[in-house]
């Protein structure tokens, strides 16, 4: 195995707390909006998740979402049929779309 150059490793530091900083920040904002915005902002980062959400797991965004748990976000991912360790960006056209209609719902209910 070669080793990293060290420009090259602060470079991936910079950006895994980049990612990290990102969603801890969007979870902060979930739990301030409430279940219908924090729903709603949740189908936009479905449906197109920006470079931080990528490698997020939708099992994670689920229970960031006020009023989801962790037994809720279960039941939600069997009834969408996604694996608990599916990530945004690997959801296929029929996930990430069942699964922005389960937010969409969910916010405007």
């Amino acid at each position: 195995m070669t080793p990293i150059a060290p420009a090259r490793a602060l470079e991936a530091l910079e950006l895994a707390n980049e990612i990290r900083y990102r969603r801890a920040e969007m979870k902060r904002n979930m739990r301030h909006l409430g279940a219908h915005l924090a729903a709603f902002a949740a189908v936009h980062i479905v449906a197109s998740p920006p470079r931080w959400a990528e490698t997020m797991k939708l099992r994670n965004l689920l229970v960031a979402l006020p009023g989801i748990g962790d037994a809720r976000a279960d039941r939600v991912l069997v009834q969408l049929q996604v694996s608990p360790r599916k990530t945004l960006a690997g959801l296929s056209p029929r996930q990430r779309g069942a699964a922005a209609q389960w937010l969409s719902d969910r916010a405007r209910s």
